[in-house]
C-alpha cells in the first residue's frame, strides 16, 4: 500500500512539472510573438509601411522584410538564351536563309559593360549584330537591282580543315534630301525605372541628334507614358 501511494504520489509531481512547463513555453512563445508584432508596427511607423506591406522571411534578420520595391527592383534588363547552330552538311542542307535587316546594338551593349567593369551576360553577345556594327565599303548595287551580294572565304582560325564563308549585302543607299518627308512617332517611357544615365538621358541626346538631320519638312511627335 505504501508503495502504491509513492507511486501515485510521483506520478503526480511530474505531470504537475510538465504541465508547468508546458506553461511557460507557452508563456515564453507568448511574449515573443507580441515583442514581434510591436517591433513590426514600430517598423511600419518609421517607414510609414501600411501592414499588408510586411512580409515574413525567414531569411531576413528579423523575420520580416518591407515589400515596397528599390530602384534595383524595377531593373529588368534581361537576354534570351541564345542556341548554337548545330553543324550541317551542305550535300544535305543546300538551302540556307538569312534576314537582311541590319542590327547592331549588341557591340555598343557589350562595350556599355565593358566600360562599366561588367561581364556581359551571355545572352547579350550576338555574334551578327557585332559584325554588322562596322562598314566593309561593300559596292553599291547595279542597275535594278536592290541589293549586292559579296562573298568572301578563308581558313577557319579555331580548326584549320574547316573554311568560313562571309556573304555580305549592300542594299541600295537613298539620298535624304531625295525621300519623302518624315513623320516620325516615338512613344517613351518616363517612369522610374528610366531614371538611369544610360536610360532617359541617353535617349534625349539621341532625340537632339536625329533632330538635327531632320529638313524642315519633316515632323516629330513624342507620346510618353509613365506606367499609370
Amino acid at each position: 500500500m505504501k508503495k502504491m501511494t509513492l507511486i501515485l504520489a510521483m506520478c503526480t509531481l511530474m505531470c504537475i512539472q510538465a504541465c508547468k512547463q508546458k506553461s511557460e513555453s507557452a508563456t515564453e512563445a507568448t511574449t515573443e510573438t507580441t515583442e514581434a508584432v510591436v517591433d513590426m508596427a514600430s517598423t511600419a511607423a518609421c517607414y510609414q509601411l501600411q501592414p499588408d506591406e510586411i512580409v515574413f522571411d525567414n531569411k531576413s534578420t528579423n523575420g520580416y522584410t518591407s515589400n515596397q520595391k528599390t530602384k534595383e527592383d524595377y531593373n529588368t534588363e534581361a537576354y534570351d538564351h541564345i542556341v548554337e547552330n548545330e553543324f550541317k552538311e551542305a550535300t544535305k542542307n543546300p538551302l540556307s536563309t538569312f534576314s537582311i535587316d541590319v542590327d547592331k546594338a549588341s557591340y555598343a551593349n557589350i562595350r556599355r559593360f565593358i566600360a562599366q567593369n561588367q561581364m556581359p551576360p551571355n545572352g547579350a553577345v550576338r555574334i551578327e549584330e557585332m559584325i554588322n556594327y562596322f562598314d566593309y565599303n561593300y559596292p553599291q548595287p547595279n542597275n535594278e537591282h536592290p541589293f549586292s551580294i559579296n562573298t568572301e572565304y578563308g581558313t577557319c582560325p579555331w580548326n584549320t580543315a574547316h573554311q568560313l564563308v562571309l556573304i555580305g549585302l549592300q542594299g541600295k543607299e537613298f539620298k535624304h534630301e531625295n525621300t519623302p518627308p518624315f513623320n516620325l512617332t516615338f512613344l517613351l517611357d518616363v517612369s522610374g525605372s528610366m531614371d538611369e544615365p544610360n536610360k532617359l538621358p541617353l535617349l534625349k541626346e539621341s532625340i537632339k541628334l536625329l533632330i538635327d538631320k531632320m529638313r524642315n519638312e519633316d515632323y516629330i511627335s513624342i507620346v510618353v507614358y509613365a506606367g499609370r
